[in-house]
């Protein structure tokens, strides 16, 4: 098995349909608004931490 990144192409574009769903759910209140507008805080938070941990875990084992 040979592991590969998806295109930067097709990770843009999956991260713009998301946004797009996210933002057409998002009023009324809807259960799909409510789930998406979770998500999107626990995202925005937990990339900080990301950033150090992972990114020290990586250059880490890099030896930078």
């Amino acid at each position: 098995m040979k592991l590969r990144k998806f295109p930067d192409e097709a990770l843009a574009r999956i991260k713009e349909l998301v946004g797009r769903g996210g933002r057409e759910d998002r009023g009324g209140g809807s259960a799909v608004g409510k789930v998406y507008e979770s998500f999107q805080a626990f995202r925005d938070n937990v990339q900080a931490w990301h950033e150090v941990s992972e990114r020290a875990y990586l250059n880490a084992r890099a030896g930078a």
